[in-house]
């Protein structure tokens, strides 16, 4: 696959893509392999706190409305098309094969639905459904948590830009801006410090305790030029232990959980500061095989817990099953890309902002309209049964 570079694209964040969705994938499999495998999500909320940063720096808008509603077509032609395919097949798949009479059924059909308002993480959150254990191996949209904290996060995040003057290309809108995300981030950060002992599935599932993730990223981009030029030869120099870092960071078993998070989410932002080509760390983030998976992530990280979630309600995933479950993953994602979010990327593109977000309403309720189809008949044969 070829990949269109844009001049100030960054081949290395699409490998610390990989390395985010690789982990998350392996952990998912074994995770006594990658004891730390899910903080590759907290590496996927730095990059894209840093990729919408970038992305919408080079935009500018004369009206707030207009900033808000194309920013929100945006993410719908870049999220939408790809996250209702996946819900929809595995609605169909999946339910064919869930005991109706089971909490499980109950809780997949309305985290799928959540799931197509960007919802997810506050259903399982109100659910109490634990990350890690079996309410959400067997729950068929567990992975879609993730999407519904980036979600909300991109809901108040043009709000924050306009005020701060960065969207109207203030001067002084930067600084501003940095300093908001900041102070957001350390009001987040003590949040999730506090609630991962009082209330771990808070901490983990709602964006208030999630927001200094993505808000790191945020102010690794807004003060990457002046951090480069003071301190670049140091980045430089370091970004290969950094590297080397934060897989160690993923493969520690700690029951330090807020300390641990806290140094994946440093290092990510450690790499993203400074890239230097000649450093082995950027031979290996910008080498073909990270450079694709990074590139197809998002379907990866959507599809891999479709096949494992649908795997353990059939065949089970042993060692012998993983092979042929992870090319069916490989598959179903490049299919995915190739066939459904490029094209939907690139013909959005060209559509005007109000036609653009009816379609991705369209979508959403005919997803919804999906699930309930499938779901009220056993909902309504599992209440007879019981």
């Amino acid at each position: 696959m070829t990949t269109i570079q844009k001049p100030d694209f960054r081949l290395d964040i699409q490998g610390l893509r990989a390395l985010a969705v690789v982990s998350v994938i392996i952990y998912h499999v074994d995770a006594g392999l990658v004891p730390r495998g899910y903080l590759g999500v907290d590496i996927f909320f730095v990059v894209s706190g840093y990729v919408i940063t970038a992305t919408l720096a080079k935009r500018h808008a004369a009206a707030f409305g207009d900033f808000l509603l194309s920013f929100a077509a945006r993410r719908v032609s870049r999220l939408l098309p790809a996250l209702v395919l996946c819900v929809a097949i595995t609605a169909l798949a999946g339910f064919a094969f869930l005991p109706p009479d089971s909490g499980y059924f109950e809780q997949s059909w309305k985290t799928g639905i959540a799931a197509l308002v960007g919802l997810s993480n506050v259903q399982m959150y109100r659910a109490s459904i634990d990350y890690f254990g079996t309410s959400a191996d067997f729950n068929l949209f567990t992975q879609t948590w993730s999407l519904g904290v980036e979600e909300q996060f991109y809901l108040m995040f043009p709000v924050l830009l306009w005020v701060t003057g960065f969207a109207k290309k203030d001067p002084k809108g930067s600084r501003r801006l940095f300093i908001t995300i900041a102070v957001l981030s350390c009001i987040s950060f003590l949040l999730f410090s506090y609630m991962s002992t009082r209330n771990p599935s808070g901490a983990f599932y709602l964006v208030p305790a999630r927001f200094w993730e993505l808000g790191a990223g945020s102010m690794a981009f807004l003060a990457r030029s002046r951090i480069v030029g003071t301190l670049g030869a140091t980045l430089r120099a370091s970004r290969t232990t950094a590297l080397l870092l934060l897989v160690a960071t993923l493969l520690v078993r700690t029951p330090y959980d807020v300390e641990i998070t806290a140094m994946a989410v440093i290092l990510t932002v450690m790499l993203l500061l400074a890239a230097h080509r000649d450093a082995w760390a950027d031979k290996v983030l910008t080498s073909k095989l990270p450079v694709y998976f990074g590139t197809i992530s998002y379907s990866l990280y959507l599809w891999h817990w479709s096949v494992f979630c649908i795997s353990r309600w059939t065949v089970g995933v042993y060692w012998w099953t993983v092979p042929f479950q992870l090319l069916l993953i490989v598959v179903l994602s490049t299919l995915s890309y190739s066939h459904v979010e490029q094209p939907f990327r690139r013909r959005l593109a060209t559509w005007e902002v109000p036609k653009t977000l009816a379609l991705g309403l369209a979508m959403s309720m005919l997803g919804t309209l999906l699930i309930a189809i499938l779901a009220i008949p056993l909902k309504g044969r599992s209440t007879r049964e019981t």
